[in-house]
């Protein structure tokens, strides 16, 4: 009787291994398809650097409303625009090892153009034909000029009457500064000083699109230069906060406290719509 019960006993744990082979044989292509597919999910993600800024960029696109801002003469806004007969256009081009990229963006350039080609009639009557105009252009800056600057990259700023090529030059990057307050696409942000004085006065009251920005103090504000919408900076210069209504038909009233002796950017795309 003890060794009926003891084979029984060894059966019974031969069948429970038997059970758990399986068990982990049909587990195991479940394991890895998803292993598989936990390596090979996500496409790539946009991450930000946070870096700490003393005075404010020469040039920059506001991350918030994409808005273009140069506060400096000497730049170059490089957008593409094509009419729709595809007769009249602008863009910019990078030149780098015999080749042309398209680029958009702004940029900072602090001399005067290496060559500018200016015509009282259209170059080119297409981008293509543009290419290689600009291309013809280029081997007399490889064969001479490149011999003297030696310049690794080129900016080419074009539309249908001239050309303009920059040996120098700098990309504004794409800044979120801090966020105040934000009504619809308008948007206050707290940004560092200004490098040098800007030309400004003193309001209580500031109309940007359809929003009324109303001040309960005096501010200094001083207007740049801007593409693709509204950019104005705002200066609390009282020895206390100062708080800014934003009354607009279209949103609900927003209220901001501007500190004292900080600056302020406020920025709006150029609308699209009739609310905005």
């Amino acid at each position: 009787m003890r060794k009926s019960r003891a084979k029984k006993r060894t059966r019974n744990e031969e069948v429970n291994e038997m059970a758990q082979e399986n068990l982990q044989t049909q587990n195991q292509p479940q394991a890895q398809v998803q292993q598989e597919d936990v390596m090979k999910c996500c496409s790539r993600v946009p991450a930000i650097i946070e870096k700490g800024y003393s005075i404010l960029p020469k040039v920059f696109i506001d991350g918030h409303s994409l808005v273009k801002i140069s506060l400096v003469k000497n730049f170059v806004n490089c957008t593409e625009y094509k009419s729709r007969s595809g007769l009249t256009f602008e863009g910019c081009f990078v030149y780098e090892n015999g080749g042309l990229k398209s680029v958009k963006g702004i940029y900072y350039a602090p001399h005067p153009p290496l060559i500018s080609i200016e015509s009282r009639r259209k170059m080119g009557f297409s981008i293509d034909e543009m290419k290689e105009t600009i291309l013809d252009q280029m081997k007399f800056v490889d064969g001479r000029i490149k011999r003297m600057l030696d310049p690794s990259r080129l900016l080419i700023k074009y539309d249908n009457y001239y050309i303009r090529i920059y040996d120098k030059f700098v990309k504004g990057q794409m800044l979120k500064f801090p966020l105040e307050v934000q009504q619809g696409n308008l948007y206050v942000s707290w940004v560092p000083r200004l490098e040098r004085l800007l030309p400004f006065e003193r309001t209580k009251q500031v109309q940007i699109y359809n929003h009324e920005i109303v001040f309960d103090k005096e501010v200094i504000r001083t207007d740049v230069t801007s593409f693709g919408g509204i950019a104005i900076l705002i200066l609390n210069p009282n020895n206390e906060a100062t708080t800014a209504k934003l009354i607009s038909p279209d949103h609900e009233e927003k209220l901001a406290t501007l500190k004292s002796g900080i600056m302020y950017l406020f920025t709006h795309p150029r609308p699209r719509s009739v609310v905005d």
